[in-house]
């Protein structure tokens, strides 16, 4: 067993958090250090220490293992072990396990922070081991790079633990515990407070010249997760979002990026507002693919809220005009809508619909990297320009 093939097993489970399983059966797994090389898994296919109990009707492994008193001193213990034919099975039971008897656990699966806390928290506990939380975190922090990428790692877990704090997922000592595995800080008024804003940005090299001038800048890229955005022709809108806002953000050398999610993962449309107005955002550019009925439907526009400011106005034009000078899409020009990420951030707000993915020839634009190259460079030089105008 391998971390990314646990990981892609896990995803098909419904009522899983993918990550946060990986990181408790790869914790729960070691040994000697090793991850999937305990002899719990090796001989039972058993990654998460299930005993028998509950019903079990299937085969057994007695094991030896360690269990913990209330004074933190340690025992060992005889326990019966449910053993499994294969890992998909052990999966599936935990899966079960979870359901039945840790609900928080499958309340917060959109969370591995709050599936974490609901491991321990609830009226079960899964393990006695008092370090449990810390354990967890630090393995999700060696994990994160594997899976979601050494550069969006860093980003990834700690926007996860700002949601985390802000829905209330976390108890105040694993909320301690969490922040100080990632070196975190909070706000003065306690540990359920808002995290600071520097804590989750991703800056790039600022010269001495611009540092006077840097903004920060939150790019948002629509849809993600369970939802799939507008799709067409084999191709999914959160794809097309998530490339594009990342290639966005690369090109604003001098600036600080927040990203509203680095990865396919599902952000509630107000989380997405608040993580711009929790940043301090300077400008807000959620991005976008368009879709109509008609397949003749085609082209870019830019939309502004309803009751936009002139600031927002002179952003969506200044990204509007290098866009079209940039992309070769057709012009459907600037608009206005009562979008929510429009509505709700506290900034100069615009949303980007780069053009049609139900139109076959913006379609082949929108899915070429050469095309997503020259799009990025364009909508990052509108930012720059409008920035630049103050």
């Amino acid at each position: 067993m391998d971390d990314k093939t646990f990981y892609a097993l896990a995803q098909q489970r419904p009522k899983l958090n993918a990550f946060a399983a990986l990181c408790q059966c790869h914790h729960e797994t070691r040994q000697n250090g090793q991850p999937w090389s305990s002899e719990l898994c090796v001989a039972a296919n058993n990654c998460a220490g299930i005993k028998r109990g509950l019903g079990w009707t299937g085969a057994i492994y007695n094991k030896v293992s360690w269990e913990q008193r209330a004074d933190g001193t340690t025992f060992n213990a005889v326990s019966v072990f449910r053993k499994y034919d294969l890992i998909e099975a052990f999966l599936a039971d935990y899966e079960e396990k979870l359901a039945a008897m840790y609900p928080l656990c499958v309340a917060r699966q959109d969370n591995f922070w709050g599936y974490f806390d609901g491991l321990i928290t609830g009226t079960y506990k899964w393990a006695t081991d008092k370090e449990y939380m810390r354990r967890l975190a630090e393995t999700a922090v060696r994990l994160a790079p594997e899976i979601f990428g050494a550069e969006e790692a860093d980003l990834k877990l700690k926007t996860a633990l700002l949601y985390a704090l802000e829905k209330g997922y976390l108890s105040d000592d694993n909320a301690a515990v969490a922040l100080d595995v990632l070196g975190l800080k909070t706000a003065k008024n306690g540990i359920k407070s808002r995290l600071l804003a520097s804590d989750f940005v991703t800056n790039t090299a600022v010269s001495a010249n611009d540092a006077g001038e840097a903004k920060i800048i939150c790019i948002d890229a629509g849809h993600g997760g369970k939802d799939p955005g507008a799709c067409a022709g084999g191709v999914r809108e959160k794809d097309i979002t998530l490339i594009m806002a990342k290639l966005i953000g690369g090109k604003l050398a001098g600036r600080t990026v927040v990203y509203t999610r680095t990865d396919d993962s599902y952000v509630e449309l107000s989380e997405r507002a608040a993580i711009a107005n929790r940043s301090k955002a300077d400008l807000f550019v959620s991005i976008h693919c368009n879709s109509a009925t008609s397949e003749k439907a085609n082209g870019a526009e830019v939309y502004t809220h309803t009751s936009q400011s002139d600031r927002s106005v002179a952003a969506a034009s200044a990204i509007y005009k290098k866009l079209l000078a940039a992309s070769g899409m057709t012009g459907r020009g600037i608009k206005a809508a009562n979008y929510a990420v429009l509505r709700e951030t506290k900034m100069p707000a615009v949303l980007v619909e780069l053009g049609f993915i139900s139109n076959a020839a913006d379609r082949s634009k929108l899915t070429n990297p050469v095309w997503q190259e020259k799009a990025a460079e364009a909508i990052a030089a509108g930012i720059k320009d409008y920035i630049e105008k103050g």
